[in-house]
Parts: structure tokens; sequence; C-alpha cells
């Protein structure tokens, strides 16, 4: 199935992380579950997958973890022990059964080099409750995707800020979740290109009639 097919079926039958529950991603998460059952990891699921549970219909290639320092270790072990997964990396492993990868983001490891930020504990991040691994709330989503600064991220930032409604308070909340002053300036940048938006978008809209 191609990935715009496989996209067009996630819309037609979404699960609890928003994709059809034979998407490649939801067989992962499933199994990742099945590892995570017997442990007392608690990890929080970021990324790509985050931003369609939050509502942004994208395609993303892999699914990630946040995962606190204390517990990164018992879960590589634990993913190394799996039949279900293989380890590409240290912190990066592909489920067998789709080839979709895991990557592991550590507590405290840089999000982007050379800036200043790291990625926060999970118990330190609002989460949504999804069995069987919750997911990032939206105002610690945005400041993670404004820590990573790539373009898919300013996108992602962008298209959320105008489907949810969100409002410059918000991006303030963003904003003091983050150390580096050129991220927060990076944040204020996608801000206004969300609101040039906003206002293109109303003035395409045709004249309502009376």
């Amino acid at each position: 199935m191609s990935d715009a097919l496989g996209g067009i079926m996630s819309l037609l039958k979404p699960g609890p992380y928003g994709v059809s529950d034979d998407d490649p991603k939801a067989v992962l998460i499933r199994d990742l579950g099945d590892v995570l059952s017997p442990l007392k990891v608690k990890p929080v699921i970021i990324g790509g997958i985050a931003v369609i549970v939050h509502g942004r219909r994208r395609q993303t290639a892999d699914v990630d973890l946040l995962v606190a320092r204390d517990d990164a270790l018992t879960l590589i072990r634990a993913l190394e022990a799996s039949t279900a997964f293989s380890k590409i990396r240290l912190d990066r492993f592909r489920h067998l059964g789709t080839g979709t990868g895991v990557d592991l983001c550590v507590e405290g490891e840089l999000t982007s080099p050379p800036h200043q930020d790291r990625f926060p504990s999970p118990g330190s991040v609002e989460q949504i409750s999804r069995d069987p691994i919750a997911v990032v709330g939206l105002i610690d989503l945005l400041a993670l995707k404004a820590k990573s600064g790539r373009t898919r991220d300013a996108a992602d930032f962008v298209d959320l800020f105008r489907e949810r409604g969100l409002t410059s308070a918000d991006v303030d909340r963003v904003k003091a979740k983050i150390q580096d002053p050129v991220l927060r300036t990076l944040v204020d940048q996608w801000h206004a290109r969300a609101l040039e938006e906003i206002e293109r978008d109303r003035l395409r809209k045709p004249p309502r009639l009376e």
C-alpha cells in the first residue's frame, strides 16, 4: 500500500493514536506495549504520532519515545531481548513486523546540537492518556518541535497553531519551556508565520451574502 493510500485509510479508520489499527505505527505501538507491560518504565510518545493525535493529519516514518534517563537502559535491554525489534544503534530500533523505526529520546540529551536545550523528563511534561503508551501534551509537543527546529517541525507548529485555535498566551507557554534564546526567537517567527497564514485564509474566504 502506498504512503498516500495508507494515509487515506488511516483517516477513514482512526484508532487511539489517530491512525488505523492496521497502520504500521499502530502495530508497532501494540508490540511496544507488550515490551513495556512487565516493566515500570513509562515513556511518552512524541514526534509525528503526537502531531497526529493533536489533530494534524500527516505521514510519519517512525515512532519517537521520550524516556527517563534512569529508565533508558532498562528499555533498551527489553527491546534487545524482544523478538519484535532489532537494534540499529543504541537509541534506535526497527520493528521487524513492519520495518518501522522507533527512536528513543532520552531525558537530558541535547535535542538539537549546538543549541542548549535538552529533552525533559517524561514525568515533567503534560500527557494525554492512551493505552498502552501516553502521548505528550500540546504545549510540550510544540516546545519539543522548536527545540528540534527542522523544516517539518515548523510546518507542524504552524498547522497545529491554526487548527487548534491557539493564542499568543499559548505561544508564551511554549517559550517558557525553552532555554536557548535563538530557539525562542524561532518560536516567534513560527508564530508570525501562523498569523500570516490565518490572515490569508480569512481573505480567501468569499464574502457572506446578507
